[in-house]
């Protein structure tokens, strides 16, 4: 059970020393690269993780379920599991294996952005026909020197780049802002319905909470 749900050893372990001196093997030029070179660690704020620590969860393939150690990776878009000697593998991504912990259901969905096909990791807020999603995700932003000496130097960070995607049932998720104008348009069957709604629930469409409303007043007509 647990082989069909992580990718191999050789592509989901972390780097080891070990491994490490496998690739710098004895060879002499390596040694001779490094003379004169000096190496400076910058530190990197934040993380690529949504939270640092493993938290056991609850692997689901095709229903059968497992419980492990997991963390998530919103840098790499992965889900890591941890084994009983430490070792960190990353769960396969299909669209029939989710995980769920720290209180989120992680579906592996295919999903547009910027006209590219994924298949990624988000959290489902609702149920129905239309789904809308979580997108957890973060970027790494390089370190920025300041134009002048009275500018503070930024240091290198993970920083947020959550979005949003929504999806019909059985079709390609895609990105969506938290606005009336682009929910309108995804939901055009049923424009006047939606506009009406939004406005007699006073609806501000700047809230995820207000787009749940909408999405799921929207399957309940269908």
């Amino acid at each position: 059970m647990l082989l069909l749900m992580i990718s191999g050893l050789s592509f989901g372990q972390n780097l080891t020393s070990d491994s490490f001196n496998d690739i710098q093997g004895n060879d002499r030029s390596w040694q001779d690269m490094q003379i004169g070179t000096v190496f400076e660690e910058v530190p990197i704020e934040g993380t690529p993780y949504m939270e640092e620590t493993y938290k056991i969860g609850i692997a689901s393939v095709n229903g059968k379920k497992i419980r492990l150690l997991m963390r998530y990776d919103a840098y790499n878009d992965q889900i890591e599991l941890i084994d009983r000697n430490q070792k960190s593998f990353n769960l396969l991504k299909k669209e029939h294996i989710d995980a769920e912990f720290e209180g989120k259901t992680y579906k592996a969905i295919p999903f547009l952005a910027n006209g590219e096909k994924k298949l990624g990791y988000a959290n489902p807020l609702n149920e129905g026909d239309v789904v809308l999603y979580f997108k957890p995700r973060k970027r790494f932003q390089q370190a920025e020197k300041p134009e002048n000496g009275y500018d503070d130097y930024s240091p290198p960070q993970y920083a947020e780049d959550h979005t949003y995607l929504i999806q019909r049932k059985g079709g390609m998720a895609e990105e969506i802002r938290l606005a009336k104008g682009p929910f309108v348009r995804y939901l055009k069957d049923k424009a006047p319905e939606m506009r009406r709604f939004i406005s007699e629930q006073e609806l501000k469409m700047k809230t995820v909470e207000d787009a749940v409303k909408l999405v799921n007043y929207y399957n309940r007509l269908n």
